[in-house]
């Protein structure tokens, strides 16, 4: 519904602990499979390749990485600061939203193509 490709799925788990690791966890989904260690390709080349990356849903996954849940250290520190309802919140809240972000973008995207 929103466009996701399986490697960002994978990637959007491990940046709940910190939003950098979705660079690198994609380098690692990509790297899965047949690999010509002559001839490496880098990440951008490799999702370059891939027709599964079209611009709605670039845009899905960037908007969505940007508005998700916020890194786990924020949520800790939120509960610390109010209690675990506004930490729940601030998980389950900004998931809904970020994903419906991406559904209407990625849907209009798919429209306007």
């Amino acid at each position: 519904v929103a466009g996701f490709p399986w490697q960002a799925n994978i990637a959007f788990i491990g940046a709940f602990a910190a939003k950098e690791v979705f660079v690198s966890t994609m380098s690692t989904a990509y790297s899965l499979g047949e690999e010509d260690p002559e001839e490496p390709l880098s990440l951008t080349e490799k999702i370059a390749a891939d027709k599964a990356w079209t611009t709605p849903v670039i845009w899905s996954v960037f908007i969505f990485l940007m508005v998700y849940v916020p890194c786990m250290v924020t949520v800790a520190v939120i509960a610390r600061e109010t209690n675990w309802k506004w930490a729940t919140f601030s998980v389950f809240g900004s998931l809904a939203f970020g994903y419906t972000l991406s559904v209407i973008i990625y849907q209009v995207g798919n429209l306007l193509i």
